[in-house]
């Protein structure tokens, strides 16, 4: 099931997101891999591009990571988290992004 987390940041701000996804992890399960997207909500672009500065999550060890950068005054970005688990099964975890000067 996704989650949705508002974050708001500038135009400017170059930071890491990290997403902790412990409380869906079972025992003894671990996330294998991960990416990330991003797409203008309103207009339905991708902008993986302009607002992330990979689409390969970092993962460290309950958490994975992005770094978020630009966008464009005004705009929101769904952010979405794609995780495999050691067992094979798939979570996501989406985040609204909101750029404001």
């Amino acid at each position: 099931m996704d989650q949705y987390d508002h974050i708001l940041k500038t135009p400017t701000e170059l930071k890491t997101l990290a997403i902790d996804f412990t409380d869906q992890l079972g025992t003894g399960v671990t996330i294998s891999s991960g990416t990330v997207a991003a797409v203008d909500m309103e207009s339905g672009a991708t902008t993986s591009g302009t607002v992330l500065g990979s689409t390969t999550a970092t993962i460290s060890g309950n958490e994975a990571r992005a770094v978020i950068r630009a966008g464009t005054n005004g705009t929101d970005h769904r952010i979405t988290f794609t995780v495999t688990l050691s067992d094979s099964s798939v979570l996501q975890y989406t985040v609204v992004m909101e750029v404001r000067a």
